[in-house]
């Protein structure tokens, strides 16, 4: 696909997600009027679906109006207004005291005073053309040309560098300590679509500085175009999943991905405890919702699987043996591990030792029995956390009695 391909579609399905947004978000509004953060939040995404759709029009509104480069203003000034009120959204959201609503006015009065300095530096600027020129009705204007280095241009760029990264910052913020995983999600987005929308400044102030050749200026006008449709398109998207996130279960499919992983991850462990001990097994797996390797009913196989693991640890303990453990502790030593990986690692050893022993039939070991687990997990989440690793240092092959240097596999990161 051709660049100007990508700037289509790029463009289309930006304004069409913001304009749905805002429709939505609208809807929210009317219920929720009298809510100053749902007004800041409809205020910002409305604007932002305007600016968006502003773009594709621009030749034909210019040609309307008899004015150059109208679209090309409100456009501008309504991104100035964007990130205004979106600051002033996220101050507001999560505090509104006195020095919050202080800042919030410094931020709309900054707001206002860019704007008038663009509106009245685009009146007061000569137009380089006429609407009815050749070059303007061709396109090749718009494609390749920005306005010079005028205060019109300098008062929009440096609110952005100004602004811009603050709102990052703050999402970055808010995402470290949100609990919720799709609220942590929108937030990054948002803040990734700041950060780039800075690139995008990047991209316009090397655009002027390369406006006398004609091809390279068509080119950073494309990319600037790019750049600014994938950061409005970003933020977007995090606004969206901030608003749809709980209605389109989005936390719930979060939770069932993240089980179906751990589930994965275990599964060695659980085979080798299962295999040595069948009668912890509760019931036919295949019996279980979406089988066994799907993502349906994930949350539910994990914890069977855990309290299955946990209850074929107790089976095992009459084979566990305190030689083999010593003797896998200086193996994982030698390999380098420390503290909660080499704890794990002699655990997956004497895990396998037992199971093997178990299968085979052979009498209980006659040395000391290890205790299992050898971790002690404050909860749930933690207890998993441990399988897994301990999961991840089994041996390759689970009838393996070579020496434990030679069978304790490290999981990828670790160093060999």
């Amino acid at each position: 696909m051709s660049l100007d391909g990508v700037l289509l579609v790029a463009g289309a399905s930006t304004a069409l997600l913001s304009i749905a947004l805002a429709a939505v978000k609208l809807w929210d509004l009317v219920r929720h009027r009298h809510d100053p953060r749902r007004r800041l939040l409809w205020v910002t995404v409305a604007m932002g679906a305007l600016a968006v759709s502003l773009q594709p029009v621009a030749a034909r509104v210019d040609r309307l109006l008899g004015l150059l480069d109208v679209c090309r203003l409100v456009g501008n000034v309504l991104a100035i207004a964007i990130v205004a009120t979106g600051h002033a959204f996220l101050l507001h959201a999560l505090d509104s005291r006195a020095t919050t609503c202080r800042r919030m006015r410094t931020q709309y009065l900054i707001m206002l005073v860019c704007a008038t300095v663009l509106i009245v530096s685009y009146a007061l600027t000569p137009q380089p053309y006429g609407v009815d020129d050749p070059f303007v009705r061709d396109g090749g204007y718009y494609a390749s040309v920005h306005p010079p280095p005028t205060p019109y241009l300098v008062a929009y760029l440096g609110f952005m560098v100004w602004s811009l990264p603050q709102v990052g910052r703050l999402c970055v913020r808010y995402a470290s300590v949100a609990l919720r995983g799709t609220v942590r999600i929108g937030l990054w987005m948002i803040a990734a679509g700041c950060f780039l929308n800075v690139a995008n400044v990047g991209l316009k102030i090397t655009n002027l500085l390369v406006r006398g050749s004609p091809v390279a200026s068509s080119v950073f006008y494309r990319l600037t175009f790019l750049t600014y449709a994938a950061a409005v398109l970003l933020m977007v998207t995090g606004v969206t999943i901030l608003t749809w996130g709980r209605w389109l279960r989005l936390d719930e499919l979060a939770e069932h991905v993240r089980a179906w992983r751990a589930c994965r991850r275990l599964r060695p462990l659980w085979l080798i405890v299962s295999g040595a001990a069948p009668r912890v097994t509760l019931g036919d797996w295949a019996g279980m919702p979406g089988g066994l390797g799907s993502l349906s009913g994930a949350r539910i196989r994990l914890i069977r699987m855990t309290t299955e693991i946990l209850d074929g640890y107790a089976v095992l303990g009459p084979w566990t043996s305190r030689r083999v453990a010593t003797e896998a502790r200086r193996a994982a030593g030698r390999l380098g591990l420390t503290g909660n990986r080499l704890e794990a690692a002699v655990e997956a050893r004497v895990v396998a030792h037992a199971a093997s022993a178990a299968r085979s039939s052979t009498p209980d070991s006659p040395d000391e029995a290890v205790a299992l687990p050898s971790a002690l997990a404050a909860d749930a989440g933690a207890e998993v956390a441990w399988l897994i690793m301990v999961a991840a240092y089994l041996p390759r092959r689970p009838d393996d009695h070579g020496p434990p240097a030679q069978i304790i596999g490290p999981p990828p990161l670790v160093a060999r």
